[in-house]
């Protein structure tokens, strides 16, 4: 009985110390873990794929509008001073963060490779019946970062969505066609 009024106090201490540090992130950390939504944060990033219907059928509503969500991981790019970090969202596709003033962009993570690297590593399989040879369209998807966003001093939560659109058999990449037969 004694030792319960003892690791009371403890414990209410302990989980005010883990909380505490756990709510403000460091741009200048190489990666930073999101937040839970509980914990005080000034941005929260809804990230979410929309998944298409390639079947032959005539598609069901909840067929055509289709999103996934998920844990990923992501680049996060302060542009005020070049700083970057890995962010991470939670299971419902939610990156909540406590950034600082300045300007961000997130950036998928396969993309942190040189433009010749990303391009080869892109590039259509042999005997998958698509078509990719357009360099400008790599170069281009290749510089696009998925979201860009703003922090200004204020109290209010800013929120920002994404979505990465995938397409019928070529998946994320915007720049190979499929050549094949379709479904009926």
């Amino acid at each position: 009985m004694k030792l319960s009024f003892l690791l009371i106090p403890l414990a209410f201490l302990s989980c005010k110390t883990v909380k505490d540090s756990a709510i403000t992130n460091d741009i200048n950390k190489d990666t930073i873990t999101s937040l839970n939504k509980e914990q005080i944060h000034n941005v929260e990033i809804s990230i979410n794929t929309r998944e298409p219907y390639c079947g032959g059928a005539y598609p069901r509503e909840d067929q055509l509008n289709k999103h996934s969500v998920g844990i990923f991981s992501y680049r996060l790019i302060n542009t005020t001073n070049n700083d970057t970090s890995t962010v991470k969202s939670d299971s419902l596709g939610i990156i909540y963060l406590n950034l600082k003033n300045g300007s961000y962009e997130i950036r998928e993570l396969y993309k942190d490779m040189s433009f010749t690297q990303f391009q080869e590593k892109n590039q259509p399989k042999v005997n998958q019946a698509l078509l990719g040879l357009d360099p400008d369209c790599y170069k281009k998807w290749w510089s696009e970062n998925l979201l860009k966003f703003e922090i200004e001093a204020s109290s209010t939560i800013n929120k920002y969505e994404a979505t990465i659109a995938k397409r019928c058999h070529t998946g994320k990449n915007p720049c190979i066609t499929f050549t094949g037969i379709l479904p009926n």
